[in-house]
């Protein structure tokens, strides 16, 4: 919860702090190749999150397919997922990363080795459910009543997505945005 709550403040700004969308054009294609334009990235979060009837997060993620790199001529695809109160939208957070607790197992002398399940190489490998894919968050809201109810009252809600829709720092979350140039020869591929 507490990082759910850093991460949709930490995209907020106000005033000078706020960096509007248009001054990072790579962010701006890749929105719109995703999602047709802004107005509808706009509309379909804000909707999302006004729907939701409890408390929880609506996400901004940039996926990283698995095997291919990405969408057309190597844009980032982003999509959005909702999570219920303090949900997480790491995948790999639902799968546990070591079987057993090794510092109480019988038989374990202090050393993983440099291959097996438990080394430092193996626990820095995503484990994933099947089917799903590697997605970084770049932005998200909170529909926890507590962020609107005091300011905007019990109907408060849409006006309090719209004003926080206007108060979104674009450059923070390009900050979060995977780019091309990030990757090995510029292509999204997994490590």
């Amino acid at each position: 919860m507490a990082h759910n709550t850093h991460f949709f403040f930490d995209g907020l700004g106000v005033g000078i702090d706020s960096e509007k969308l248009e001054a990072f054009p790579t962010l701006e294609k890749a929105l719109i190749a995703s999602f047709g334009n802004i107005d509808t990235l706009w509309r379909v979060m804000l909707s999302k999150a006004s729907a939701m009837t409890g408390p929880g997060f609506v996400w901004l993620v940039q996926a990283t397919k698995r095997s291919t790199s990405s969408i057309g001529n190597n844009t980032p695809e982003f999509r959005l997922l909702v999570t219920y109160n303090a949900g997480t939208p790491y995948a790999e957070a639902g799968v546990r990363q070591q079987g057993a607790d090794l510092s109480t197992s019988e038989g374990y002398n202090g050393s993983a080795g440099s291959f097996g399940p438990t080394s430092t190489r193996e626990r820095a490998t995503p484990k994933l459910p099947p089917g799903t894919e590697l997605i970084t968050p770049v932005l998200c809201v909170s529909t926890w009543e507590h962020a609107y109810l005091r300011q905007y009252g019990v109907g408060g809600k849409q006006q309090y997505l719209i004003n926080w829709w206007k108060a979104i720092n674009w450059g923070a979350v390009d900050q979060k945005m995977i780019k091309p140039s990030d990757k090995p020869n510029g292509k999204f591929v997994e490590k």
